[in-house]
């Protein structure tokens, strides 16, 4: 939900959460997530 609040954006998403972002992108990676949404 917050990526998708953030359209895609991993530096907003992670100061949001209170995360780096190269945290968030091995969080996403391990999920499956990683990439950009389609627009």
């Amino acid at each position: 939900a917050a990526l998708a609040h953030h359209e895609g954006n991993l530096l907003r998403t992670a100061q949001t959460l209170g995360i780096e972002r190269n945290t968030l992108k091995r969080k996403l990676a391990a999920l499956g997530l990683a990439g950009r949404p389609p627009r």
